[in-house]
């Protein structure tokens, strides 16, 4: 049980680290890419944007796949099939957000050729940025509908397995059926996907400190 214990204070904290990467980085880069004159804002403000893509791009990332390789060896012995199906999308889900960040860092050195050109190449330097927000956008989407169903896939697993309180299981569940959906929304068009996403990171907020504090349940004995 100890065991156990240790991989649910570790899941927990990279769980909160891989939330908080993200949120901090895209929050850096957005704050300056959304400017009215993103080539000088980016080419001002280009630390920000690489420290940016970096907490993206290596923190988050590192985040991701460590929770999936902690929670796949407790997970196997509840339901193995279940077990690697989480597995999978969370790295798929992470190989998406981070070919995200990519393009977030391209805007660097787009910036850096644009800012020194002349009157078209500028127009032609914005129009680069704002393509790779967009490809940005739609990475960051899909990969957010795969982090979804990964996250539908860990609360049946804790919900059957009882690792933590199956009321918390619930709440993720459903938190994670708004927060595709919202996604789905954003893809259509819909700028409403932050509302839908509340309940879901209200969870994974919640589940990261109570394991990082408490761990699993102790009174619960994983079958194979």
């Amino acid at each position: 049980m100890k065991t156990i214990n240790t991989s649910a204070r570790i899941f927990g904290l990279f769980f909160i680290l891989a939330f908080i990467s993200y949120g901090t980085g895209f929050s850096m880069i957005e704050s300056i890419a959304a400017s009215e004159h993103p080539l000088e804002a980016i080419m001002a403000g280009k630390t920000n944007v690489i420290i940016g893509g970096i907490l993206i791009a290596l923190v988050h990332t590192i985040g991701n796949i460590g929770l999936a390789v902690i929670m796949l060896s407790v997970l196997k012995p509840i339901q193995q099939q279940l077990a690697y199906g989480y597995f999978s999308t969370v790295i798929v889900s992470t190989i998406m957000l981070m070919v995200g960040s990519v393009f977030l860092l391209l805007m660097v050195p787009i910036s850096e050729q644009s800012t020194s050109s002349t009157a078209s190449e500028l127009v032609n330097g914005e129009s680069l940025i704002l393509l790779c927000k967009k490809l940005n956008f739609f990475a960051y989407q899909i990969g957010m509908v795969i982090w979804g169903i990964s996250g539908l896939i860990l609360c049946i697993l804790l919900f059957r397995s009882k690792l933590t309180f199956q009321w918390l299981a619930v709440w993720g569940f459903i938190g994670y059926l708004f927060f595709i959906t919202g996604c789905i929304f954003e893809l259509f068009g819909l700028p409403i996907g932050i509302y839908f996403s509340i309940p879901g990171g209200l969870y994974e907020l919640t589940l990261g400190v109570l394991l990082l504090v408490k761990g699993f349940n102790r009174t619960t004995i994983l079958q194979p």
